[in-house]
């Protein structure tokens, strides 16, 4: 990861209108009141470990690209339809420009595991949540929802913040 002055303050870049706060309030906005009470456990078996970190990761690497190359028409394509009316590839351009433009690079989140601050949770309709951080220099941290569309997972919202905890 490149340091940068700009990286001394926190960051937080928002996509679906989430703030990087606590576990409940990562769940208002995805789920209804009732739904809270039908959430279960996502990772019950190495696989399932497996599978999101896998799918984390991913997610960080295709934003990666998207900053890189300055074309987030993939990373649009890869999320939820909820995700692609909300966003336009020219807003994934201005929602992340403070990360494009400090150079960050996040392909260390390759080379290490994720840490949950909340256990990552499958909704009544079989959304994952997950919220954590890399321990990367800086730190990495991360709200995600995936939303379940013909049994492949899309982003659904995407929070991503920088610095320290």
């Amino acid at each position: 990861m490149k340091n940068n002055s700009v990286l001394q303050a926190f960051v937080v870049l928002t996509l679906g209108l989430m703030p990087l706060t606590t576990p409940q309030a990562f769940l208002t906005p995805v789920l209804a009141q009732s739904d809270v009470a039908q959430t279960r456990a996502a990772i019950t078996t190495e696989n399932d470990r497996i599978f999101v970190h896998s799918l984390i990761k991913s997610s960080l690497l295709s934003l990666n690209q998207a900053n890189q190359t300055q074309d987030y028409s993939v990373l649009r394509k890869l999320g939820s339809p909820g995700f692609q009316m909300r966003n336009t590839e020219q807003d994934l351009s201005r929602i992340f420009r403070s990360t494009r433009e400090a150079n960050l690079d996040f392909t260390a989140v390759t080379e290490y595991e994720p840490t949950f601050t909340s256990q990552p949770m499958l909704n009544a309709e079989n959304n994952l949540l997950v919220t954590g951080y890399f321990p990367t220099q800086p730190q990495i941290n991360f709200e995600l929802a995936y939303q379940l569309i013909n049994g492949t997972f899309r982003i659904d919202t995407l929070t991503i913040g920088i610095g320290a905890q």
